[in-house]
């Protein structure tokens, strides 16, 4: 099958499976990632499936024209839209060049394939500009929508698709995708920091985000002991001196802060850095509750201030500054 392999829950398989074999199939799907992740390669074999002109017991052939144009990134029929770099949102400009292409008959495959990413970030210009397209399709063509945020999607999009929200993971599945070097307690932790996303859990497995999550703690001890904060982090601070960095680095003080509370609060069986317990325990005591929602606004105003696109490095000097004098 053409699911066989990939990360997802076996209901979610069972029904990309029987969507796919639909003869009456709708025309446009939206799949919600927000609670689960999305495996990364879904969107590829799911349109590599659609497109193949010889499938076979339930999967793509990938010896058809149609899967070796595939393979070679270069399949005439399949449209991929994403958000451009540095834009907010999908441009109407992109949809309208969209719908162009999808005026002409599929060039090899029985049908066009558009996958629309993020679709939250279609605003109401670009949305209005789908609608038609979305309703009444010209032609053979089919919509692959993503979201992992569907509360922000527009009403008049989610009416015209079908919606399936992907089921998340048992925390086994999840950690058996994170390298074989993590102890189990380390995958269980960044399982719990991910909130059972397997995209997060991508992310937060790399080495370059689990370098940002010690560092993180080290300016937490610093802090408990009253240290020079600066000094604590500054041979290193390169790591999170961008703004994904930066990002990272906020997000680990905020799950260490709260934990440090669960701590305190005698609730230690509740904390998400699971494989920090011991250090956990160490700095509570030194960190007064007090203290801790202080800094937990001072973390949110960074966050606030990083969204208007304030530099990462006054971001970072704001910090220092609002935390010495803490």
């Amino acid at each position: 099958m053409f699911l066989d392999g990939l990360m997802l829950h076996e209901q979610d398989k069972q029904f990309l499976f029987n969507f796919a074999s639909l003869n009456n199939r709708p025309h446009a799907l939206l799949l919600d990632t927000g609670q689960a992740g999305l495996d990364s390669s879904l969107l590829l074999n799911m349109s590599k499936y659609f497109l193949c002109t010889n499938k076979i017991a339930g999967s793509f052939c990938n010896e058809c024209v149609s899967c070796k144009a595939f393979n070679l990134n270069s399949h005439p029929d399949l449209l991929d839209i994403k958000v451009e770099d540095k834009k907010q949102f999908i441009s109407i400009q992109q949809i309208k060049e969209l719908i162009a292409k999808l005026s002409y008959s599929p060039s090899i495959s029985a049908l066009r394939v558009c996958i629309i990413r993020e679709a939250q970030l279609l605003n109401e210009a670009s949305a209005n500009a789908l609608l038609k397209s979305l309703e009444e399709p010209e032609g053979a063509q089919l919509y692959l929508l993503t979201t992992n945020n569907i509360q922000a999607v527009l009403p008049t999009i989610l009416s015209r698709t079908i919606i399936w929200h992907l089921t998340p993971l048992s925390v086994d599945g999840l950690t058996a995708t994170m390298s074989r070097e993590l102890d189990a307690a380390t995958k269980q932790a960044l399982a719990r920091l991910a909130g059972m996303n397997l995209q997060r859990i991508t992310s937060l497995s790399e080495q370059s985000s689990r370098d940002i999550r010690s560092l993180a703690y080290e300016f937490l001890y610093a802090l408990a002991r009253k240290e020079l904060l600066h000094e604590s982090v500054q041979s290193r601070w390169s790591t999170v001196a961008t703004r994904d960095g930066f990002t990272e680095f906020v997000f680990y003080l905020q799950c260490f802060l709260r934990d440090i509370l669960l701590v305190k609060n005698n609730c230690a069986e509740m904390v998400h850095n699971i494989d920090m317990q011991d250090e956990l325990q160490a700095i509570a005591p030194a960190i007064a509750a007090e203290l801790i929602f202080e800094l937990l606004e001072t973390l949110k105003e960074c966050e606030n201030m990083q969204a208007v696109n304030i530099s990462t490095r006054l971001l970072l000097d704001n910090l220092f500054i609002q935390l010495l004098n803490k």
